[in-house]
């Protein structure tokens, strides 16, 4: 019920915020217990007036590095991760491209995007986890 309300709520004050920030539209999701309620207001494209919906996907760019650092602070405000320790003590399975690299990397330089003094820029980091290794620049 009150995921509903806020749904409701998100609806009303959408399209007073998107004029407000000077936006074309604006899309926003709550995520709680498994259910989802998501809200849209504005238009995807000016030249075609095409509307928003809560329901169309949109590129999220680098807002996910935001989001990514808020959760590892909050991780370390609850003693549970510590920014300098390797990145190697809770994600084992975090390798590097040259091996032993891989365990001198920490929280701090992957959120801050730097890599220890005498690294080539960029490193290619690997997760391998179940045989399958994923990359990222």
């Amino acid at each position: 019920m009150i995921l509903d309300e806020a749904g409701a709520w998100l609806e009303e004050i959408l399209p007073d915020l998107i004029e407000r920030g000077h936006v074309p539209a604006a899309s926003v999701a709550i995520l709680s217990d498994g259910q989802m309620v998501g809200a849209a207001a504005g238009v995807l494209n000016n030249d075609t007036g095409v509307e928003a919906t809560a329901a169309w996907l949109v590129q999220i760019g680098s807002i996910t590095k935001v989001w990514t650092a808020t959760l590892v602070m909050q991780l370390v405000d609850e003693g549970l991760l510590d920014l300098d320790a390797p990145v190697q003590t809770v994600l084992t399975d975090f390798v590097l491209g040259d091996g032993d690299a891989g365990s001198e990397i920490t929280p701090r330089q992957l959120v801050r995007s730097t890599v220890p003094a005498g690294w080539p820029l960029p490193p290619r980091i690997c997760w391998a986890s179940h045989g399958r290794t994923s990359r990222a620049a």
